[in-house]
């Protein structure tokens, strides 16, 4: 079957038409989306679309929690003194004391 001769824009219409089909259609891995892509790719065999990465993450306001525990590993042999606060007590009272 011979192909009919079509003028640049006939063809891009054709080219767009497929691509809408492929875009449009509920079940990307379908027969029928994996047959408009081969037909798409012998029609523009140029790909449109580039992949584009993800942006790089933003710094946040505050330091994370992990940050701040690595923040508190020592790098030298001398002990650090941790505080204890004790709060609580008296009568029938429950004690409760943090590590700061």
């Amino acid at each position: 079957m011979p192909l009919p001769d079509l003028t640049p824009e006939e063809y891009a219409e054709i080219v767009r038409l497929v691509r809408a089909a492929i875009d449009g259609d509920g079940y990307p891995l379908s027969s029928r989306v994996k047959r408009l892509k081969s037909i798409l790719a012998k029609l523009d065999p140029a790909p449109s679309a580039t992949v584009t990465p993800y942006p790089a993450p933003r710094p946040s306001a505050e330091p994370s929690f992990l940050y701040a525990m690595a923040y508190q590993i020592q790098t030298t042999a001398t002990a650090a003194n941790p505080t204890w606060s004790t709060t609580g007590g008296g009568s029938g009272g429950a004690i409760i004391r943090t590590f700061k």
